[in-house]
């Protein structure tokens, strides 16, 4: 008979040795991310495992984000673009989406929210309104050929402007923070504090790396690039607005795609985007391939979906609002908001 429970401590190595046994796991199936988004976040992880006899038949990692949009949520998971069910069969996945919907019942949240890579049957109403950018890896010199000329210009004008490109561990924050909090802040988003990206460089260690550009002393491009199996991810990359002339965008990523090479990843994760934004052409440009991502919505005590998107109307306001602040003060209040935003 199949029982589906939390996660018990101790119980990680297990989990994960599951999770690398799929090749169709994703960044976001990794035990890790309980201690991170509770460590960095103040989230209350709740992971589910499905088990018949000795035997794991699933599991599905889950988060408790106390709601500023929607109120109280039970999210798989925060911050990340997809997580959901992994599971051995049909069976084993309804089970841990119909204990995740009592899961949240039972810590009296608005909402369960599952985001997969896959339209799953339930829960319903289902958003697909972001898509993630992949691109197939080769080696460096025909991936180089393979991309469009202006694409190889702009990396060469980075190189030409005197801007360096370096690959780092955990002591890479130090200069990849002041990078993207300053360009959260010129986008109108409160920015994710330091320890949360603190505590997934130290959880995931040599699986993680920051890729960074600098001209000279300054860092003008950061972004973070993961190793899950056979994919590489960056989750989050920002360059300086003041420095977008010099193209250290181009050069940040085509820095990350040869790091991702040699950590012997075959794809290459952009990270989400709409289709049809600014960043969703970035990517696109490089060859990257859409794949969509399924938003699935299980509402507890909501009449619909909460709508998080920085152009709802009811949201373009505080965009504005944020752009004005000073930055030490953005700083200080975006931790304290973005926690509680899914």
């Amino acid at each position: 008979m199949m029982e589906v429970r939390l996660l018990r401590p101790g119980e990680e190595g297990a989990w994960n040795r599951y999770v690398d046994g799929k090749p169709e796991s994703l960044l976001g199936h990794r035990a890790e991310w309980g201690a991170v988004l509770a460590e960095g976040l103040g989230h209350l992880p709740r992971l589910l495992i499905a088990e018949e006899g000795p035997a794991i038949r699933g599991v599905l990692p889950l988060a408790v984000v106390p709601g500023l949009i929607g109120g109280r949520a039970l999210v798989s998971l925060p911050w990340l673009d997809a997580a959901g069910p992994l599971a051995e069969d049909g069976q084993a996945s309804a089970a841990l989406l119909r204990r995740a919907i009592a899961l949240g019942e039972e810590e009296r949240c608005a909402y369960v929210e599952i985001r997969a890579l896959r339209e799953l049957e339930v829960p319903r109403p289902v958003r697909s309104s972001k898509a993630i950018l992949l691109l197939d890896l080769k080696d460096e010199e025909a991936q180089w050929k393979g991309f469009p000329a202006k694409v190889r210009n702009q990396v060469r004008k980075a190189e030409r402007e005197g801007l360096i490109a370096s690959v780092h561990g955990a002591e890479g924050l130090a200069d990849f923070y002041p990078v993207f909090s300053r360009n959260m802040r010129d986008i109108g988003v409160p920015v994710w504090g330091r320890e949360f990206f603190r505590a997934m460089l130290e959880r995931f260690g040599s699986r993680v790396r920051v890729v960074l550009v600098h001209q000279g002393a300054l860092p003008v491009g950061a972004a973070l690039l993961f190793l899950h199996g056979s994919t590489a991810v960056v989750p989050s990359a920002s360059s300086l607005r003041s420095h977008f002339a010099l193209c250290p965008n181009h050069l940040l990523y085509w820095t990350a795609l040869r790091t991702a090479r040699e950590m012997g990843a075959r794809v290459f994760d952009f990270g989400r985007s709409t289709p049809g934004s600014g960043t969703y052409h970035f990517k696109r440009q490089w060859g990257a391939v859409d794949k969509t991502c399924y938003w699935h919505y299980a509402l507890l005590r909501l009449r619909e979906a909460p709508d998080r998107s920085t152009e709802s109307p009811r949201l373009r306001w505080a965009v504005r609002a944020w752009r004005r602040l000073p930055l030490p003060i953005a700083n200080r209040l975006g931790p304290r908001i973005v926690r509680r935003i899914p």
